[in-house]
């Protein structure tokens, strides 16, 4: 009897340790919508790295589909967590989703994505508040015209004639 309960007690804290050493390591990631939220701290703090994987689990089970409630909200927050590691993967992403779901997209969504892509390259935002303005036909839009006003400077500022060019071809530089 005594072996026995002995080795039920080693059992039980092996299971307790083991237990532990797996949601110190992330091994217990939590329900989708703790994912979600771990995701938006993650982006909050500038940490995009962390925040997407968080948020695509979360989108894989919160918001699978773009009938889902939330599935703009999270894959904007996606995009936007994407742009902290990839600028132009971000850009990618938000227009094939953008395009494949036209009217799920306001141009408050081109704003907040071309702001944070800003930050990264101004020539990626431009891609996005271009379609915006031109593609999406969000061109009353004071937000993203903004945006442009900001690129340009950008572009004034620093001396990019690369970015100078692109503002010109599209229509935004010039008589």
């Amino acid at each position: 009897m005594r072996t026995t309960d002995t080795l039920r007690r080693r059992l039980t804290l092996i299971g307790s340790a083991l237990a532990l050493s797996l949601a110190a390591c992330g091994g217990g990631e939590g329900t989708p919508e703790q994912s979600l939220k771990a995701g938006y701290e993650a982006l909050g703090a500038g940490d995009g790295a962390k925040a997407l994987p968080l948020l695509e689990r979360a989108a894989a089970g919160l918001a699978a589909s773009p009938s889902d409630p939330r599935w703009k909200e999270i894959q904007v927050a996606l995009v936007e967590a994407q742009a902290h590691v990839n600028a132009e993967a971000a850009r990618d992403r938000f227009l094939t989703l953008a395009r494949a779901n036209r009217t799920a997209f306001e141009s408050r969504d081109f704003a907040s994505v071309g702001n944070k892509l800003f930050a990264k390259d101004p020539s990626i935002s431009l891609d996005v508040v271009n379609a915006g303005l031109k593609e999406f036909g969000y061109e009353s839009d004071a937000r993203l015209h903004g945006l442009i006003e900001d690129i340009k400077q950008r572009a004034a500022s620093s001396g990019d004639s690369a970015l100078s060019s692109k503002l010109a071809g599209l229509g935004y530089l010039g008589g």
